[in-house]
């Protein structure tokens, strides 16, 4: 018996390198292509095939092969090319580890991630160059390598590959496109696709409810969701060292200022408190132990517009501060830069190759950095001590900006961006794409968000995040933003229109027509309100007016939507699942002019309009998450009022 398996395993072995040889002896020529130098981004450019068949009459000799002991990213890759590629040529082809893969000695399989063949194959991509989302694709002989410099990367390879081969499209949870073939040929692959912003992240309640709660609708679009791979997250200073825990027998620990949070009265962190920063250091490195696999972790400052202005740090701001007592990113660049230094330190002892990226924010107190221009113009750090390392990234939160004008044309924007630069070479853009006192409300940022987003590149930030609402749904063409936003966070270069509008059109079916026109009404008035009234300025504004709402406009909208519901009547026979699904996209978006007419206009209309405009609402909101009317605020007090107003 032993006999036996030392020749089976050495069959095994002979076939592997057969396989190796097979990839080597029929090294493919990549045509007019500049990825073998790995400098820039060419998945554009024309692909041509080879005559080796890869898939046909619902048969293939390939197998795809991973690692032995595959991340969750790789996990998915496979499983996404072996889903989508059965679904488009009838084929499922095996998933093997390169442990133990047994392929054709012709070399035939398609190699997903960072693997042995892949190394044997001579593949290599330079973490400066991919970093963690870069993507390469090279063909060698009758094999296909997919993969990056990361898993993450080997992904997104997995996703150009389905869109060389079927044109594959991801646009929403339930809209997707995907070209059938009887035949397939192997690609000769010698591609390189490097997105514009490394680190892509958006935030919203799309993800965590209408996505199932999982991260598949965000692998597909290329972006993180809030809080993936962090060991902890948000406004997280004061969940370290909290204040429940803390403040009774250490109140020199906080700020005697409080601010308002959800109701409640929050603190800051003293951050020249050297026992409060003994502490925090240990807290960060209990919770790095017992969440051993995150790379991330916020200490970023709690959601609160007050500060810590003991003496000591009220000295500390004076210094270094441009003798300014009220400078919060003096003392948080001091507190940051000594929990770096000891939790790496630690690291390094401890979990010795983990690196691990901290976030904090400039934002409110902390928007300002810490620097001043020199006589020749330039922004420097006021001190060495304000330099922050390079693993610390830093969430600039322009919370007050006026969202109506992008940072390249707001000159106090673009030179506190620029002047933040003197502290950090790790900055990211923290856009705010929703509205937040009224989230039924829509706001328009496409043409604003893509300026910010070509700005960021231009300045060779590799960081930026977008943040809708997290706990609730919202009207306002949300998931159309969200895709729209990860396509040009990928490729700076491309139109938002043309986005948007590829959205619609293979999202909403038949109703498409009417849901285009109404999407154009309505930024044509958002556009006017923006030029007439600066509507959508703020990140909290009201605008729920009748001079900026008509009641006339708000018909004509209502007429838009009665056609886009009979458009899919059909559907209603012939496919009832398809049709709750466009009827529950055309609800999201027809809840605006509800909110409205329901707030603005109840008087129109009898007592009993009045009950069912508002019970139909109710209905609705509560069955497809519209859970708050704004950041914090339940909509069931909104709707409280409606119901007060006409029993008055």
């Amino acid at each position: 018996m032993k006999a036996k398996r030392v020749i089976a395993l050495l069959l095994i072995l002979i076939l592997v390198i057969a396989a190796l040889c097979g990839c080597n002896k029929k090294e493919s020529e990549a045509s007019g292509t500049t990825a073998g130098s790995e400098n820039e981004s060419n998945f554009n450019q024309a692909i041509e095939y080879s005559s080796t068949i890869l898939a046909t009459e619902k048969k293939s000799d390939y197998v795809i092969v991973i690692p032995e002991s595959p991340s969750e990213y790789i996990q998915f890759a496979a499983t996404e090319l072996q889903t989508l590629f059965c679904e488009a040529t009838g084929v499922e082809l095996p998933i093997l580890t390169d442990e133990n893969a047994v392929v054709a000695a012709d070399g035939k399989y398609i190699s997903v991630g960072r693997n042995k063949l892949q190394a044997e194959g001579g593949i290599k991509c330079d973490y400066k160059i991919y970093r963690e989302s870069g993507a390469r694709l090279v063909t060698k002989g009758d094999c296909m390598i997919l993969t990056g410099a990361s898993d993450e990367g080997a992904l997104y390879a997995v996703y150009d590959f389905l869109k060389v081969l079927f044109d594959y499209e991801f646009y929403d949870v339930d809209a997707y496109t995907l070209t059938k073939k009887e035949t397939v040929n192997v690609p000769v692959l010698d591609i390189s696709d490097i997105p514009d912003i490394d680190y892509r992240m958006y935030g919203d309640y799309q993800q965590y409810d209408r996505a199932g709660g999982n991260e598949k609708h965000a692998f597909r679009l290329r972006y993180k969701v809030y809080g993936q791979g962090y060991a902890i997250d948000g406004h997280a200073a004061t969940q370290i060292v909290s204040e429940a825990q803390y403040y009774a027998e250490h109140p020199d620990w906080f700020s005697n200022e409080t601010g308002t949070f959800g109701g409640q009265q929050v603190r800051q962190l003293c951050y020249t408190n050297d026992e409060m920063t003994e502490q925090f250091i240990k807290n960060v490195e209990d919770i790095l132990t017992e969440k051993p696999d995150t790379t991330a972790i916020s200490i970023a400052q709690a959601d609160v517009n007050v500060w810590c202005h003991c003496a000591k740090c009220t000295e500390a701001m004076m210094k270094y501060g441009n003798g300014s007592p009220n400078l919060g990113s003096v003392t948080q660049n001091l507190f940051v830069n000594k929990v770096v230094k000891a939790v790496d330190e630690w690291l390094a002892e401890t979990y010795p190759g983990r690196n691990m990226t901290y976030m904090i924010l400039a934002y409110h107190q902390t928007e300002m950095p810490p620097s001043h221009k020199d006589e020749s113009g330039n922004y420097v750090a006021n001190a060495p001590e304000m330099i922050l390392p390079d693993n610390v990234l830093v969430q600039y939160a322009s919370i007050y900006t006026d969202r109506n004008v992008a940072f390249k044309d707001n000159s106090s924007e673009s030179g506190t961006i620029r002047a933040w630069e003197a502290c950090t070479s790790n900055l990211q853009i923290y856009e705010y794409p929703a509205h937040y006192t009224h989230v039924c409300m829509p706001y328009d940022g496409l043409h604003v968000f893509a300026d910010n987003l070509r700005f960021a590149h231009e300045l060779g930030f590799k960081s930026y995040y977008m943040q809708g609402n997290f706990n609730t749904e919202s009207s306002g063409f949300t998931p159309l933003k969200i895709y729209v936003a990860s396509k040009l966070m990928w490729d700076t270069s491309l139109d938002p229109m043309e986005l948007a509008y590829d959205y619609i059109d293979h999202c909403y079916g038949d109703a498409a027509p009417y849901v285009r026109e109404f999407f154009d009404l309505l930024r044509t008035q958002m556009a006017y309100l923006r030029a007439e009234c600066n509507y959508g300025a703020a990140v909290f504004e009201t605008g729920v007016t009748t001079t900026n709402w008509p009641l006339a406009t708000m018909q004509s909208y209502q007429e838009l939507f009665e056609k886009a519901y009979k458009a899919i009547e059909h559907l209603k026979r012939t496919d009832p699942e398809q049709y709750e699904v466009l009827f529950r996209k055309i609800m999201i978006e027809e809840m605006f002019v509800r909110y409205v007419e329901c707030s603005l206009y109840l008087n129109v209309y009898t007592d009993e309009q009045k009950v069912k405009m508002i019970d139909e609402f109710e209905m609705y909101a509560m069955k497809y998450g519209f859970n708050c009317y704004s950041e914090t605020q339940p909509m069931s007090e909104v709707i409280a009022n409606w119901r007060a107003q006409i029993q008055a």
